[in-house]
């Protein structure tokens, strides 16, 4: 189960919590063959633009984010700590040195702009375009409550802006329900929005906004139709005016009814996935479409590629969807040897990109990798990582 292990980080990339950032190293940073830290996020705004985040070895070397105008040539310390939101479309950013609060960018890290929060813990952002945008939060429990699995959760908090974060109002919320770490927020358009709630291992349950955020009520449960299979994830994706729920479920031996994914034989995962569609803002979803079963090496989702366009890799193999995930279609992707590929990156322009995992499948001590492909998957190639 090592590879699964090693993209816990990544799945969870939607989330922000404002703690101090350790200093990344000196610049220039000089390229190497193999990083030596986990590679837990990245994004390319074009083939030359883009930056990662590594995680070192140790607890104590933290994450370092390094950017690249040069399409990997050569690498620079970023000025920001980054959270990858929305997929990469949206960063969102801590300084690393000296005064300064949050930042927001919206084309992949190469301009920033001021971020303004109604609060200081965190939370989840969704962001429509450059000036419209979410942010929901669960409010902590003060340290007095000793919580237990029977203490209510307090309501969540709704916030809105419409000038890209420098300012916010609250919304009522009324009828949202209680979101967790793991909701999903997706807005389509400045009315439509949806919001998913539940855990692995049960049901997944939506609800959905036509006045901006300030009431919502339930609109659909969400459950894999396979017997004998438990939901292990849920995405929510933006394809222009539709929505994307692309559920995982695994086997009912493979993860247990809390969601905890159980040892097995072997580190793959044996994952069953189906996508439902709403073309209403999310009142409405269509019946489940059942894409190929998969031996995934994580829970990760799909990339929107372009207008009803998906990518997914398995291992070696590229599947790609013209459909939003009704029909499939896959091709060997040539890969470096010793790089597993785990988690495609949303396309910059022609060029394809994805994080890799370099070492045997089921060793926990792992190091990562950054691929390119210029021929729509066929061929991959490995750029030089910082170190």
């Amino acid at each position: 189960m090592g590879l699964v292990a090693a993209a816990v980080i990544v799945a969870a990339a939607g989330i922000v919590y404002l703690r101090p950032a350790s200093a990344p190293a000196a610049v220039p940073v000089r390229p190497a063959a193999a990083a030596s830290g986990q590679v837990t996020g990245g994004v390319f705004s074009d083939a030359q633009h883009g930056m990662v985040t590594l995680l070192g070895t140790a607890p104590s070397t933290g994450a370092h984010t390094y950017v690249t105008s040069d399409g990997g040539r050569t690498w620079r310390a970023s000025e920001y700590s980054v959270t990858y939101l929305d997929g990469g479309a949206t960063l969102f950013g801590v300084p690393v040195r000296g005064a300064g609060g949050p930042m927001l960018s919206a084309d992949g890290g190469r301009s920033w702009s001021p971020l303004g929060l109604p609060l200081g813990s965190g939370g989840r952002f969704a962001f429509l375009d450059d000036g419209s945008g979410w942010l929901v939060a669960t409010p902590a429990r003060p340290v007095r409550v000793v919580a237990t699995s029977a203490t209510p959760l307090p309501p969540p908090a709704l916030w809105r802006t419409d000038d890209g974060g420098r300012t916010w109002r609250e919304l009522a919320a009324n009828g949202m329900g209680q979101t967790s770490p793991a909701s999903q927020l997706v807005f389509v358009d400045s009315t439509h929005g949806v919001v998913s709630t539940g855990q692995a291992g049960g049901d997944q349950t939506v609800a959905a906004t036509g006045d901006g955020g300030d009431t919502w009520r339930w609109a659909a449960v969400l459950r894999s139709p396979l017997p004998a299979t438990r939901t292990a994830s849920l995405a929510i994706l933006r394809d222009g005016g539709r929505l994307i729920a692309w559920l995982s479920a695994l086997p009912a031996d493979q993860i247990d009814a809390q969601g905890l994914i159980l040892p097995g034989r072997s580190a793959f995962l044996e994952v069953h996935a189906f996508a439902f569609w709403s073309d209403d803002g999310g009142w409405t979803w269509s019946a489940p479409h059942a894409a190929p079963p998969m031996a995934l090496a994580t829970l990760l989702s799909p990339v929107v590629a372009g207008r009803g366009r998906l990518l997914l890799l398995e291992d070696r193999r590229l599947w790609s969807s013209e459909d939003d995930g009704a029909t499939w279609t896959s091709r060997v992707a040539q890969v470096p040897e010793g790089v597993w590929p785990a988690f495609a990156l949303r396309p910059a322009g022609a060029a394809l990109f994805a994080l890799g995992i370099r070492d045997a499948p089921g060793r926990l001590a792992v190091s990562g990798a950054l691929l390119r492909s210029t021929d729509r998957g066929a061929h991959w190639t490995e750029i030089p990582l910082p170190r």
